[in-house]
């Protein structure tokens, strides 16, 4: 797949996610409740942010960590845990 592009990232999130990595290089990204999955794209492809991922939905997070496994994305920069409750 071409870098920048991904079934994982609706093109209104790969252009707000450029935005962010356009403006700072590197860092720590942590995302409290994955939709979809589809922001955790552009870091893991574009970037050298550590992402850190949770969410409470283990069904969820099995989908999103397949995709991101397909696309070699996973483990290296980028991974998701499940969190027993995000409303704590």
């Amino acid at each position: 797949m071409k870098a920048g592009s991904s079934a994982l990232v609706p093109r209104s999130y790969d252009r707000r996610g450029n935005e962010l990595l356009e403006a700072l290089e590197r860092g720590l990204c942590i995302v409290v409740g994955l939709r979809d999955g589809s922001l955790l794209n552009p870091f893991a492809d574009r970037s050298r942010y550590r992402v850190l991922a949770f969410d409470d939905r283990s069904d969820r997070l099995a989908k999103i960590l397949a995709e991101l496994h397909e696309e070699d994305f996973y483990g290296g920069l980028v991974t998701v845990h499940f969190a027993k409750s995000l409303a704590k």
